[in-house]
């Protein structure tokens, strides 16, 4: 199934192709699809910076606020993740 994601991802841009910018969704799309097949909560929670950096960076330019929202929601959400349960010393159940 991997595979087959990252393909789509990767063929994707193809499609929807509107100069070198259609990257970044392309590598937050590749990313995304890794983060959810790893099986390491820490790193999934830290991969989220460059998913949402790099879509973010799209939002904006675009002028997406519903995305800029989104994005800083996941960012927000990660960096409470990481404090509360990689620093924190808290337990997570796995």
């Amino acid at each position: 199934w991997l595979a087959l994601f990252l393909a789509a991802a990767l063929i994707s841009p193809i499609v929807t192709w509107r100069g070198p910018f259609s990257l970044l969704p392309v590598l937050a799309s590749v990313l995304c699809v890794v983060n959810y097949w790893i099986a390491n909560p820490r790193l999934a929670r830290l991969l989220v910076f460059p998913i949402g950096l790099s879509m973010m960076i799209y939002d904006i330019a675009i002028g997406s606020i519903p995305g800029i929202i989104g994005e800083s929601m996941g960012i927000i959400s990660s960096i409470v993740g990481i404090f509360r349960l990689d620093r924190g010393g808290g337990k997570e159940k796995e």
